[in-house]
């Protein structure tokens, strides 16, 4: 527990956990190796805490403020998160509320179950995806969902002329997002969503969905052929 002088949500925490460190992602080591916080015990709750990876924007660093493990449990309740690449791991099941997650490439990734709630998903550059999400197979549970967020540009960031912010990009063919009553800045590209690479798209079976979102970044009309607008009776499974 940190604390603050508005403790309901982050905007005046004055706990920060930081490192300055990342892994190679072309190389032999893991990415989560690079995480200041890595939660390996179950029922991890932090409130008001910030979380920072100050390494840098090196390309094909991976740079995490935290990671949940496999089959744990992770509450963050008015928290900063800060990295770069791969700024979020989420292995186990995280749920996050009134939270701030800032990053660039792919920076909310994982297998696990992530839901974000009343929380700011903050790109610090143009041009990147802001979910990489995988699961094991197309029935497996997991998944990142959005639900009354405000996807909007890193606090301090110079945005002007952004417009290829991708919404997600499928770490393999059975990815699982959806955004819901979310608000998305206008740097969010029309296409909305991206396949893995031109080589190896990874695009089919995917779940991509969003819901009643609003903002000049939620118009739908020239999203990919792989996502879809969720009906109110779709959308029910992803909402608390």
């Amino acid at each position: 527990m940190g604390y603050s002088d508005a403790t309901d949500d982050y905007n005046q925490n004055k706990v920060t956990i930081q490192q300055s460190y990342g892994e190679d992602t072309q190389g032999t080591g893991s990415d989560v190796d690079a995480a200041t916080v890595y939660a390996t015990g179950n029922q991890f709750y932090a409130y008001n805490i910030n979380f920072r990876n100050n390494n840098g924007t090196q390309q094909n660093i991976a740079s995490l403020g935290f990671a949940v493990k496999s089959s744990k449990f992770a509450f963050m309740h008015g928290c900063q998160i800060y990295g770069n690449q791969d700024t979020l791991y989420i292995s186990g099941s995280m749920f996050a509320f009134k939270s701030l997650i800032i990053g660039n490439v792919d920076f909310i990734f994982g297998a696990g179950s992530g839901y974000f709630l009343n929380s700011t998903i903050a790109p610090n550059e143009d041009g990147d995806s802001i979910t990489a999400a995988k699961r094991a197979t197309a029935s497996t549970a997991g998944g990142f969902v959005f639900d009354q967020c405000s996807i909007v540009p890193a606090p301090g960031t110079d945005a002007s002329g952004w417009k290829n912010v991708s919404l997600g990009r499928p770490w393999n063919q059975f990815a699982n997002v959806a955004y819901i009553d979310s608000y998305m800045d206008g740097m969010i590209g029309a296409a909305g969503w991206d396949q893995w690479s031109k080589s190896n798209p990874q695009t089919d079976g995917v779940s991509y969905g969003e819901y009643h979102n609003y903002g000049p970044g939620a118009s739908t009309c020239g999203r990919v052929s792989f996502s879809k607008q969720l009906t109110d009776a779709e959308v029910v499974p992803y909402q608390l």
